[in-house]
C-alpha cells in the first residue's frame, strides 16, 4: 500500500474460508512464468504493519468486519502476540519476522447476537477492547426531519426494540441500519409494511422459533404500533 491518505486504512471481512495465509502472509503460486514455483506473498495485515512501520508519523487503521465469522485465533497466528507486544519483533513459519507498530490501530465488528461470540477465546478478547454499540434511531429523526411517515418508523421500532429487550435482551434490538436501507425509504408510508414483510418478520420468527405465543404477541403489537398516527408535521408521501 501506498503511504497516502488513501492508503491510511483498510477493511476487509473475515469468513468461514478466511485463513492465516489470507490475512498475514503464506506462500502463493508465482504465475510470472510458465513453471510451477512458489512465493511468500504478504497478506492485508502485514502490507499494513510494513507500511505504518514506514510511516510512523501517522496513524494507520485495519478495520475488520465481521472479526467473529471466521477463526480470529487461527487467522492473527503469532500476530496476537504482536498486537500485544507492539514494537516486538515475533517471528513466523516463512518469511522476516512480524512486527506490529504502534501507530496501527485495529478495529472489529460484529453482531453481538451472534453465537459465534461465545466461541472467541481469551486470548484475542483480552487483547481488544469491547465497546457495545446500541441503536440509534435519533440518526433516522435528524435525516428525515418533518417527515410524519419516517417518525412512525421510528416510534414503531422503538416500541419493538423495548419489548426485544424485555423478553429477549438488547442484543435482540433492531439496529437503526433497517431504516436506512434505500430500497425502503422510509420516508413513504408504504415502505414501513414492506419493511415488516421483507426483514423484520422473518428476523423475528428466527429470533422467537420456540415462542410461539411471543411472536403471536409481537405481531399483533406492531400493527398496534404502526396504526397509531405518528406525532409531527404532516407529509407529503
Amino acid at each position: 500500500m501506498e503511504p497516502s491518505d488513501e492508503g491510511l486504512f483498510r477493511i476487509l471481512q473475515f469468513h468461514p474460508s478466511y485463513a492465516y495465509e489470507d490475512f498475514v502472509q503464506g506462500l502463493r503460486p508465482d504465475l510470472s512464468n510458465s513453471g510451477v514455483s512458489y512465493c511468500v506473498q504478504s497478506g492485508p495485515f502485514r502490507q499494513l504493519c510494513d507500511d505504518a512501520d514506514d510511516d510512523p508519523e501517522r496513524f494507520y487503521v485495519l478495520v475488520i468486519d465481521e472479526i467473529n465469522r471466521g477463526d480470529p485465533s487461527r487467522i492473527f497466528g503469532e500476530a496476537l502476540f504482536a498486537l500485544e507486544y507492539r514494537g516486538q519483533t515475533v517471528s513466523l513459519p516463512i518469511g522476516p519476522p512480524l512486527k506490529v507498530p504502534p501507530n496501527l490501530v485495529v478495529l472489529g465488528t460484529m453482531n453481538s447476537v451472534d453465537r459465534s461470540i461465545a466461541l472467541m477465546d481469551y486470548a484475542l478478547r483480552r487483547r481488544f477492547g469491547f465497546v457495545y454499540l446500541p441503536p440509534d434511531l435519533e440518526i433516522i429523526r435528524k435525516l428525515h426531519r418533518g417527515s410524519k411517515a419516517a417518525q412512525r418508523s421510528v416510534e414503531a421500532v422503538e416500541k419493538l426494540n423495548q419489548w426485544l429487550e424485555r423478553r429477549l435482551g438488547r442484543e435482540h434490538m433492531i439496529g437503526h441500519s433497517f431504516l436506512l436501507n434505500p430500497a425502503y425509504p422510509v420516508d413513504e408510508r408504504r415502505s414501513l409494511d414492506v419493511l415488516w414483510e421483507a426483514d423484520i418478520r422473518p428476523l423475528l420468527e428466527e429470533y422467537l422459533f420456540h415462542d410461539h405465543g411471543g411472536f403471536a404477541e409481537v405481531c399483533d403489537l406492531w400493527a398496534e404500533w404502526t396504526a397509531r398516527p405518528a406525532k409531527g408535521p404532516d407529509d407529503a408521501s
